[in-house]
């Protein structure tokens, strides 16, 4: 069955008419005890990513102390009922072969770092913009309120712009007409399919990013044969995409079933 209400999937459970379906973590709680419930990552990148050519997202700084004071453990908590998996960078541990587990605990959530770096770039009263999330995901709309809660401590006001998914493809993954958004990236099977997306030239790097390194890895990597390299070098692509702060990199939200 193609059942689009939440409601009426919980509701079909209970009746007998369904014998599993994928839900979410609101009603999991609901059903547990009821059904078995089965969860698993998804290979998948919830990002609040911040479009690096746009002042004040043109500056480091910024772009860390945005880090520093999301909570991460909240938006997992409350939008996904605990069930997701922290990250750290564009990549999920589920891609064990290739995750780089260094990085774990980076931008651990410290309001007064993100208070001193605010004042280093020159923002100590803070600033306005506006996010984009797409009116069709209402997780992402969720995580946008408590991440717009969580900027007010560093004087950041965030306005959460809903939009209609054609238009999100338009002006943000086409022409990156923005200046912040909240979206989940699809996991692929390869590291390139992940972390190419980053590449200056890559057609759709709608968060502006450009390292010269970085692109460099990035190439090499495709006609590498020594696997051991390949798997140095995507290492390293983290490292980079996570020093520079491209964006703030929260969870891979798992896949909730009830059978």
């Amino acid at each position: 069955y193609i059942m689009t209400d939440t409601a009426a999937v919980v509701s079909a459970l209970q009746s007998g008419q369904l014998d599993i379906a994928s839900i979410n973590a609101d009603d999991a709680s609901v059903l547990e005890g009821q059904f078995d419930i089965y969860n698993s990552p998804q290979n998948m990148v919830q990002i609040f990513a911040l479009n690096n050519e746009v002042e004040p997202f043109n500056k480091l700084e910024v772009r860390q102390a945005i880090n520093y004071c999301i909570d991460k453990d909240q938006i997992i908590n409350s939008v996904f009922g605990g069930y997701a998996t922290k990250l750290y960078t564009n990549f999920s541990p589920v891609m064990a072969t290739y995750y780089n587990d260094s990085l774990e605990g980076s931008y651990d959530t410290d309001v007064e770092k993100a208070k001193e770096l605010m004042e280093q770039a020159g923002y100590a009263d803070g600033f306005t913009f506006s996010v984009k999330v797409p009116a069709n995901y209402q997780a992402h709309i969720d995580t946008a309120q408590i991440i717009a809660q969580q900027l007010q401590q560093i004087n950041i006001t965030m306005n959460i712009e809903t939009v209609e998914w054609a238009t999100w493809l338009e002006d943000v993954y086409t022409n990156a007409n923005y200046e912040g958004t909240i979206i989940g990236l699809t996991g692929k099977l390869d590291p390139d399919a992940v972390l190419g997306r980053f590449e200056t030239n890559y057609a759709r790097n709608f968060y502006n990013f450009s390292n010269e390194e970085y692109d460099q890895l990035i190439k090499s990597s495709v006609t590498e044969l020594d696997e051991q390299t390949r798997i140095d070098n995507y290492k390293r692509c983290q490292e980079i995409l996570t020093e520079q702060a491209v964006g703030v990199y929260i969870c891979d939200p798992n896949l909730v079933v009830a059978s």
